[in-house]
């Protein structure tokens, strides 16, 4: 089906609306007698219910326009039905987003005429926890944490016929397109969006263990967590579970249990999400100046 004829989905938020960026967008939409549907974000829940959709979202192409957060949710629709998405930033500073506004023209009228090709766009690889839930697609990480004053949790990872365990505030399992968010911050190195890999990165380790252990993307990675018997307690969860920043403790298909270990899987999905005028390659230079600033 030719998605110019059903139109494309505008992804941002109230107060972004006013922006100059979102006012040229509209009006370019306009000018083109494109078809198009203005979604406001702020109606949809932290899992993203998609059912709020019209009808033909899943035969649209999607443009967001705000920071990486707007871009993750752009991102989830455009995964799930499997189109393109456009995530134009507003600032200057954004690792999901093009932040080039010379260039949000000539993009906008790529997604608008359908022109654009392999070498304009990227796939970035996405991950998921079946274990949990198999239909939340995960695109920069899992972060598994402590709950309020716990203490340290103990991780048992098999991964590529090995098993380890560390001790540690917590876990961090990332693609290498999230190797610069929550991962970066944890002590995980800067992975190149475009090496097929998952980056395991814990959060202030106690026990001997690398600061992060870099495998192949088609790895199957189990976590055995629980915390020591002195701190467990009957209305406890053993361990926060956030999806891309989402805490899921109570979103996920298959409750997590109180006062008992938790047991997950991580692996990649096979199909991977597509992203226009963002590069499938990172920029080193323009990252650390972005967060030096």
């Amino acid at each position: 089906m030719d998605k110019k004829n059903i139109g494309i989905r505008v992804l941002s938020y109230p107060d972004y609306r006013e922006t100059d960026i979102y006012i040229n967008l509209i009006k370019q939409l306009e000018v083109a007698g494109v078809s198009y549907t203005e979604i406001d974000l702020s109606m949809f829940g932290v899992n993203n219910e998609a059912f709020l959709l019209d009808e033909n979202y899943e035969s649209s192409n999607f443009i967001s326009v705000g920071g990486d957060g707007t871009a993750l949710k752009g991102m989830y629709f455009a995964y799930l039905s499997d189109s393109l998405l456009l995530p134009l930033g507003l600032g200057d500073i954004g690792y999901l987003v093009n932040s080039d506004k010379r260039k949000f023209r000539k993009l906008i009228k790529q997604i608008i005429d359908n022109s654009y090709d392999q070498h304009d766009t990227t796939k970035r690889t996405v991950i998921s926890c079946p274990s949990l839930d198999p239909g939340w697609p995960i695109f920069n990480e899992i972060a598994l944490t402590k709950t309020g004053n716990n203490t340290l949790l103990k991780f048992n990872i098999q991964f590529e016929n090995e098993s380890v365990d560390v001790k540690a505030d917590g876990l961090i399992i990332s693609t290498a397109g999230g190797s610069t968010a929550y991962s970066y911050s944890a002590g995980g190195p800067i992975v190149d969006p475009s090496i097929e890999s998952v980056i395991i990165t814990p959060i202030a380790p106690f026990s001997k263990f690398p600061r992060a252990i870099v495998l192949p993307s088609n790895s199957l990675i189990k976590v055995n967590i629980d915390t020591p018997t002195s701190f467990k307690t009957k209305d406890k969860m053993t361990c926060d579970i956030f999806f891309d920043g989402v805490l899921v403790n109570d979103l996920l298909e298959i409750s997590v249990a109180r006062n008992e270990p938790v047991s997950l899987e991580v692996r990649k999905n096979h199909k991977k999400v597509k992203l226009l005028g963002v590069s499938g390659n990172l920029n080193v230079r323009e990252f650390l100046s972005q967060i030096l600033r």
